[in-house]
Order: structure tokens, then C-alpha cells, then sequence
């Protein structure tokens, strides 16, 4: 939930539909990252972290500077400097043309590394059942 929405439950804030440019930039990161930002954190310290700590980022350096630049700016903690969505249509990470077999090549990876990270925890669940299990 964006900043804004966090503060109308203490206050009377409005917003508007920028809370969804927000939800773009958390969506982002969660689909990078394989979880949301402050994934550990809940309730009032998750509600505490989001409306005044640090607008979340990515973790690693690994993501180009267009898609840092894009979350950036989808994450502005003040809804007034974050773009519309019309303006982030026209944000070089979304116009970059890429070559479809980069695009194939990216999302194979991805998918690849996703996998290989699921069939190494689930082994670990199978290990810990066969230990558990009479």
C-alpha cells in the first residue's frame, strides 16, 4: 500500500490514483526480486516503515539503470512526484527497444533461475519431512 493509503488510517488523507503508480513500482520489485519490499515486517512496524522510513529500492545491482530509474520514480514517497501512468508510457524503460531474442534470452534466464531456486527448496522440504515423518 502506498504512503497515503497507510495514513488514512490515523488521519483523513485522500488520494488518488497514483496509490496504483506505487503499487506498480512494489509489483516491479516483487517480480525481480521474487518477494515484496519488507517482506518480513508486519502490521504497525510494516505501516511505521512505509510512511516514514526510505521509499523501498531494489537490492541488488544487477537491474539496468533504465528499470532502477523506472521504480525510482513509480516509488516518489510524495504522490504529488510521482508520474501519471501516461508518463510512464513514455519512460525509456517501457519505449527501450530490444531485440526479441534478448527479450527470449532475459525471460528464459529468469524463468531458469526461478526454477532452480524452487527445486532447491523444495528439496530441502523433502529432506526435513523424510526426517519428520515416521
Amino acid at each position: 500500500m502506498a504512503p497515503e493509503v497507510h495514513a488514512c488510517f490515523t488521519r483523513s488523507v485522500h488520494y488518488n490514483y497514483k496509490v496504483d503508480v506505487w503499487s506498480l513500482g512494489i509489483t516491479a520489485i516483487e517480480m525481480a526480486e521474487y518477494n515484496p519490499p519488507h517482506i518480513k515486517l508486519r502490521g504497525t512496524e510494516l505501516s511505521e516503515r512505509i510512511m516514514n522510513g526510505p521509499a523501498p529500492a531494489l537490492k541488488e545491482d544487477i537491474w539496468s539503470n533504465k528499470f532502477q530509474r523506472f521504480i525510482y520514480k513509480c516509488l516518489q514517497k510524495d504522490p504529488a512526484k510521482r508520474p501519471f501512468a501516461k508518463e510512464l508510457l513514455l519512460n525509456r524503460f517501457i519505449t527501450y527497444n530490444r531485440d526479441e531474442d534478448e527479450v527470449q534470452y532475459s525471460i528464459a534466464e529468469h524463468i531458469q533461475k526461478d526454477l532452480v531456486a524452487t527445486l532447491e527448496a523444495l528439496k530441502t522440504n523433502l529432506q526435513y519431512c523424510a526426517k519428520h515423518v515416521n
